[in-house]
């Protein structure tokens, strides 16, 4: 378990937020931020930036994060209008999956413990 991070920087982000930070239950070393439209994975046993993840179709905000149960994939909500959920392979940093069609921002995802599928709430 995490017990401190020290944040040396944030980047990227544009103006005051609520803060979006998901641990890894499968790697309690990962940490995933999100600043402005970029996810961040975080190594705290190491103290480095081992990932700075980004939709490639689109430059909103990312409201919430969650990791799936295996911590291979971590998914993202945006913000603002037509949002999508970005969904990332951790360990290559490449786009898993981008799911559109939402009407207004996501706020709360998370997987299901089965690993399958993402649910979505506001």
């Amino acid at each position: 378990m995490v017990s401190q991070l020290q944040v040396h920087g944030v980047y990227a982000l544009s103006r005051p937020s609520k803060a979006v930070v998901a641990a890894c239950p499968a790697a309690d070393h990962l940490v995933a931020s999100a600043a402005n439209s970029f996810a961040v994975i975080h190594d705290a046993s190491t103290d480095e930036q081992v990932h700075l993840l980004r939709s490639t179709t689109s430059n909103q905000p990312l409201q919430c994060l969650a990791w799936s149960c295996c911590g291979t994939y971590l998914a993202a909500g945006e913000g603002g209008n037509n949002p999508t959920i970005i969904v990332w392979e951790v360990s290559s940093g490449r786009g898993a999956q981008e799911l559109k069609g939402h009407r207004s921002t996501i706020g709360q995802l998370c997987f299901s413990p089965d690993g399958k599928k993402a649910n979505k709430s506001k």
